[in-house]
């Protein structure tokens, strides 16, 4: 399969995301099999990734077995490693922090050091070239990326992403973990990436009229994953799955 021709086939659906650091292996089996009668595809994510190989690899070989939609891992690199991934997966997202201080996660390279150690651990596997923009004062995010903080204004935004050449990119991923991104900065950002770029909006969505909104706004997907952390995640999970969208 094409991935990415086939992500660009399904544009203005809703991902679910699956971390394996939240939630034990029955969870995240029994979310999957829920979110696959919904969603196109379905991301394996997390900001932290120590101890992949125990932690995430035997989930993903269990989750090949059962998936009936394409499964992308999406996890920062780590060294000596580069970006963790597995052969059961359908492909991984390469991505960038652009607003990282650090070279060996903001670079854009192709031939950077990160997707070279990836590539020779884990197989090409369907990279994706990708990058993010991690908007807020995200803790997290320093920690596991040495994310700066930028604004959510579209000054800041505008001059965390001078001079990107968004050709080399086929996804770009606007996340913020504190709070919901706003239609205007999602609209601000689809105009600067544009049309062959897809843009993922994802951090804190949680209703119906947030993801019509976002995607009305020129979000080619809405990315969601706390908002199935509550009790009754599977009524939440149908409820804005399956219910149509207006955009």
């Amino acid at each position: 399969m094409d991935i990415c021709k086939y992500m660009s086939s399904c544009r203005k659906s809703i991902i679910p995301i699956l971390d394996p650091f939240k939630f034990n292996y029955e969870i995240n089996i029994n979310r999957l099999l829920t979110f696959q009668k919904y969603a196109p595809f379905c991301i394996i994510a997390s900001t932290d990734c120590e101890n992949f190989e125990m932690k995430v690899s035997p989930f993903i070989a269990a989750a090949s077995k059962i998936k009936t939609i394409p499964i992308i891992t999406h996890f920062p690199p780590q060294k000596p490693n580069g970006f963790p991934s597995s052969p059961h997966a359908d492909a991984f997202f390469a991505t960038s922090v652009i607003n990282s201080n650090v070279e060996y996660y903001s670079s854009l390279s192709l031939e950077r050091e990160s997707i070279k150690q990836s590539i020779e651990k884990y197989g090409d596997n369907c990279l994706i070239s990708s990058a993010a923009l991690v908007l807020g004062n995200d803790k997290k995010s320093q920690k596991f990326v040495y994310s700066k903080t930028v604004d959510h204004s579209t000054e800041s935004i505008a001059r965390a992403l001078e001079g990107i050449d968004f050709n080399l990119l086929k996804v770009f991923y606007l996340y913020s973990r504190n709070s919901v991104i706003s239609n205007e900065i999602c609209s601000f950002v689809k105009f600067i990436v544009g049309d062959n770029t897809l843009l993922f909006v994802s951090g804190g969505i949680s209703n119906t009229e947030q993801v019509n909104n976002l995607l009305y706004s020129g979000a080619d997907f809405i990315s969601i994953g706390t908002t199935f952390e509550e009790v009754n995640w599977n009524n939440n999970a149908i409820n804005i799955l399956n219910k149509e969208r207006i955009y």
